[in-house]
């Protein structure tokens, strides 16, 4: 009865205001909005499992500290080792993730980039919707810059138009061709549209000089990670 009497109550105030009524409705709205849409984000990116083919065998190397887990990229030499010297890897791609700004008619625009070895998107078994993966030789200095984008950077920015192949996007001050779009919904890993090819080789450069990356691996099927 309380209860009820209290509600009675804040009805007869809010009908005496009703801008406030109203403003107060859509500050609600617009915030439990915001708050669904980043729950689901998160949910998406952080929190759900992607849906690979494969992905029981599917694993990602970073770096740890006295055996506690770390986010921390490891030296380009020292994934070199692993990939050479570690038993049960089936397959083995590196990459790094970094901000990439992308020049357009409106101004430049920030997205989250990629630089990727050519099989990186063998290991999620996924294929561009148009166009093509990078090639082995566009990872090689001096190779002509190619790129391959998300689906909604080319819906965004192209209006989902096929013509989009081919086309030259400016990244970073640098001309690359555009030669694949991902999936819609592949954003891969944490939120990439934009993937790059790597051009960093572990006996092209000394260890001082070399960057850092992350792994991404298939284990054989009779391999574990506890192996």
């Amino acid at each position: 009865m309380i209860a009820l009497n209290d509600l009675k109550y804040a009805v007869r105030l809010l009908s005496k205001r009703p801008g406030f009524t109203a403003l107060t409705t859509l500050v609600m709205a617009t915030g439990i909005g915001l708050s669904v849409y980043l729950l689901s984000f998160f949910n998406t990116v952080l929190v759900k499992d992607f849906e690979f083919r494969d992905s029981d065998t599917l694993y990602h190397i970073s770096g740890s500290l006295n055996g506690a887990r770390e986010t921390n990229e490891l030296l380009l030499h020292d994934l070199e080792e692993i990939r050479t010297n570690l038993k049960g890897i089936k397959e083995f791609s590196l990459y790094t993730q970094h901000s990439v700004n992308v020049a357009g008619r409106d101004g430049a625009r920030r997205y989250s980039g990629v630089s990727a070895e050519a099989n990186f998107f063998d290991l999620t078994r996924t294929k561009p919707v148009i166009g093509r993966e990078f090639r082995a030789s566009e990872s090689q200095q001096g190779a002509e810059k190619v790129v391959i984008i998300g689906y909604e950077v080319w819906q965004n920015q192209y209006a989902g138009d096929t013509a989009a192949l081919d086309q030259i996007m400016r990244i970073n001050g640098d001309s690359y061709r555009i030669v694949g779009v991902m999936p819609e919904g592949y954003f891969f890993p944490a939120a990439a549209e934009i993937w790059l090819p790597i051009y960093e080789k572990a006996n092209q450069v000394r260890r001082d000089d070399a960057g850092s990356y992350y792994a991404l691996v298939h284990l054989d099927q009779d391999t574990t990670a506890e192996d």
